[in-house]
C-alpha cells in the first residue's frame, strides 16, 4: 500500500477498486492517513465461508478531512460515492467497478449502468462524475456501451477528450497486452471543470495505472436561490390500510 500513501499525500480525494480487503480487515483503510477519511466495501467476509487464494473485489473512497464532504452508497452497496458540499454548488463523485468484459457478463454490466442512471435522478445534482474501473475499452463490447450510455444521458468520458489516443491505463502481464479500461464519466458541467489530467506512469497499483485530475470547483455552476418545491412523496400501497385508503380517496376527492 505504500503507493497509496503516496498518492494520499498528493491529492485531496482518491478512489480505489479492488482493494482485495475482506469485512474483517476494512478498519485498516483508515491506518494509511490521518489526513483522510477512509470509506470502504468488501466483496467477502471470512465468516462465510473459506476464501480461496488472494482476496478479491472491494472499493474505497478517501478524502481530505479539510473538505466538506460525505460518503454514501446505493442499496446493495456495489456503488459508492463521495459529495462534495462547496459554498454555492454540489459536486458528487461515485466510485465505480464494473465487473469484468465478457459476454456471460453483458446483463450485469447494462445493469449496473441502470443504477448509475437511477442514481442520478435520486442526486439531482448537475455536477456528476463516475470515476474508476468500468473495464469498457475502446476495442471491447462494453465500451460500446458505455459510450451509448453517455450518449443517451448527457454525460463525456472526460478522459477520452482530455487523454492521448494512445493512453493506456491496465497492463496484462499474462497477455502481454495494454487497454484503456479505467474513466471519468462527467456531466458537462464537471468536464469543463477539469485541468491537468493526466496518467500517473510512476505510480502503478497492481495491474492498473492510477489517472488524476484536478477540477475547479469554482467553475461549477452555483445553487438557483429560488426556493424550490418539494416534491410530493411516492406513497407504498402494499403498506397502505383499507381505512387510509378511504381517508386518502376522501381527501383527494374533488368537491
Amino acid at each position: 500500500m505504500s503507493d497509496v500513501q503516496k498518492l494520499l499525500n498528493d491529492y485531496q480525494i482518491i478512489f480505489l477498486q479492488e482493494t482485495w480487503f475482506s469485512k474483517q480487515q476494512l478498519d485498516n483503510l483508515s491506518c494509511l492517513s490521518v489526513s483522510h477519511f477512509a470509506f470502504g466495501r468488501a466483496d467477502y467476509d471470512f465468516n462465510d465461508r473459506l476464501v480461496h487464494g488472494r482476496g478479491h473485489g472491494g472499493t474505497a473512497i478517501y478524502w481530505s478531512k479539510n473538505l466538506k464532504a460525505s460518503s454514501f452508497s446505493n442499496c446493495d452497496g456495489a456503488i459508492k460515492g463521495l459529495g462534495e458540499f462547496l459554498k454555492k454548488s454540489e459536486l458528487c463523485l461515485i466510485n465505480v467497478y464494473l465487473p469484468y468484459c465478457s459476454r456471460a457478463n453483458t446483463d450485469e454490466f447494462l445493469a449496473n449502468l441502470g443504477k448509475l442512471r437511477q442514481l442520478c435522478e435520486e442526486l439531482q445534482c448537475p455536477n456528476i462524475c463516475f470515476v474508476g474501473d468500468f473495464n469498457a475499452g475502446t476495442t471491447n463490447i462494453f465500451g460500446g456501451l458505455l459510450e451509448g450510455f453517455c450518449m443517451e444521458n448527457d454525460f463525456i468520458i472526460s478522459d477520452y477528450a482530455l487523454l492521448p489516443r494512445d493512453t493506456f491505463t491496465y497492463i496484462s502481464d499474462a497477455h502481454n497486452t495494454t487497454s484503456w479500461i479505467d474513466h471519468f464519466v462527467s456531466s458537462f458541467s464537471v468536464h469543463q471543470a477539469m485541468l491537468n489530467m493526466d496518467v500517473l506512469t510512476r505510480c502503478i497499483i497492481s495491474d492498473h495505472r492510477a489517472v488524476a485530475v484536478s477540477i475547479q470547483c469554482s467553475h461549477l455552476p452555483e445553487f438557483d436561490d429560488e426556493v424550490m418545491e418539494p416534491k410530493p412523496s411516492r406513497i407504498d400501497w402494499l403498506k397502505v390500510t383499507a381505512q387510509e385508503r378511504e381517508d386518502y380517496y376522501h381527501e383527494s376527492k374533488p368537491t
